[in-house]
């Protein structure tokens, strides 16, 4: 599940202009040590964690099917 939401996560930002880099570690916003050591291994100068608060999708049905993404999360930079 958490590879799911990074890759959508990942191609949100992507469509929004914002470069953006999947992570192979699951990190959490207790241990910022570590979210700065796997953003310099790969490379990044910013690492944005987040908890994931609401996703939700939402599929709108008439002549044709609309699907709506919605997210809140708290997020976390690090530099």
């Amino acid at each position: 599940m958490a590879d799911l939401l990074q890759m959508l996560f990942v191609e949100e930002f992507t469509r929004a202009s914002v470069e953006s880099t999947p992570l192979a570690k699951i990190l959490t916003k207790n241990k910022i040590a570590d979210i700065r050591t796997a953003g310099e291994q790969a490379g990044i100068p910013y690492v944005l964690g987040a908890r994931v608060l609401v996703f939700e999708i939402t599929n709108d049905v008439g002549w044709t099917v609309i699907s709506r993404r919605s997210v809140t999360l708290e997020v976390t930079p690090v530099c």
